[in-house]
């Protein structure tokens, strides 16, 4: 549409220029003008516009074109005033106008769309820092409790514990007790059922007092020198049941 609006300016400065210029005057009268007719084409953007008025003609070495075509066809509306001799020519911007206002309409709405998402991607990092805070929290808590389980649990009736590591959450917790029968076979074999239930029973009581009474916890204790499970243990919350199964078939 600009390219529209400069052709149709350039042209009607151009027809100012000729109705100016040479033999011709803007006093009325009439001129005698030796025309030529050579099937001047008319090309407007590209495409050959038919003439619905006249046929182009050259006066000269200047080429004369039907001013009511040649607006049309830039999407301009011609009027011939008879009563005061004018031409007068209007630009068709009303559809022009409107695609603007789309544009600007859909422009606001994008605009809108992005402040949203940018909204949303914020609230996003947001939940992730907290809950990489509260991760590195629980991972903390958890090595803590670990310290302190393996400071106030350490040995099982004789049988030195090696290690204690704990993976989970308040809600769900396993715990994985390392001992070595290779050292402390003879120590395991005198344990009875109610010595290991009493020590895990303490232990998870322990558990459920300093991170959640509510937790789930599971855990096994594992011989470190066969890689094989001894004992497996799961109690639902505090309030829950101990519940023990014995694998050590070579002890029981």
């Amino acid at each position: 549409m600009r390219r529209k609006k400069f052709l149709f300016a350039a042209l009607a400065a151009v027809i100012i220029v000729i109705l100016c210029a040479g033999t011709l005057s803007a006093s009325t009268g009439v001129t005698n003008l030796k025309t030529v007719f050579k099937n001047i084409k008319i090309i407007a953007d590209g495409m050959e516009v038919a003439s619905t008025d006249a046929e182009p003609f050259m006066v000269g070495n200047r080429v004369f074109v039907p001013l009511r075509t040649i607006s049309e066809a830039l999407g301009a509306k011609v009027h011939w005033d008879s009563a005061t001799s004018k031409v007068i020519i209007n630009s068709d911007t009303s559809e022009v106008e409107a695609l603007q206002q789309q544009l600007i309409e859909k422009q606001q709405r994008i605009n809108e769309l992005e402040n949203q998402v940018s909204q949303l991607n914020a609230r996003i990092a947001d939940l992730e820092a907290q809950l990489q805070k509260k991760e590195n929290e629980e991972t903390s808590d958890l090595s803590d409790l670990e310290d302190e389980l393996i400071d106030e649990f350490d040995e099982l009736e004789g049988v030195v514990i090696d290690d204690i590591s704990l993976d989970g959450d308040e809600e769900n917790l396993e715990v994985e007790i390392e001992v070595d029968l290779g050292k402390y076979d003879d120590e395991w074999a005198e344990l009875s059922d109610r010595d290991i239930e009493d020590w895990i029973e303490d232990l998870v009581q322990y558990i459920h007092d300093e991170l959640d009474e509510d937790c789930y916890v599971e855990g096994t204790i594992i011989d470190v020198d066969s890689d094989d499970d001894l004992v497996k243990f799961e109690k639902d919350g505090e309030d829950g049941d101990l519940e023990v199964g014995f694998y050590d078939e070579d002890y029981r």
